[in-house]
């Protein structure tokens, strides 16, 4: 199954054998374009590009 990137929301509902169910539980799942894509790409440069920054800030004399 293939999910298009975007924020997803997954709810879980559960019965025990006595059939009482507990409350819904949500889960927030955040689904990234792959490498490559034209928003995936530019969106894994920024981040290598923060990290790079973080790195050279923390290490330059």
């Amino acid at each position: 199954m293939n999910l298009k990137p975007g924020k997803y929301t997954l709810a879980v509902k559960g019965a025990n054998n006595d059939g009482i169910w507990s409350d819904a539980k949500e889960l927030s799942i955040v689904v990234l374009p792959p490498f490559g894509a034209p928003g995936g790409l530019t969106l894994y440069m920024y981040y290598c590009l923060q990290v790079f920054y973080l790195l050279l800030s923390v290490f330059s004399i």
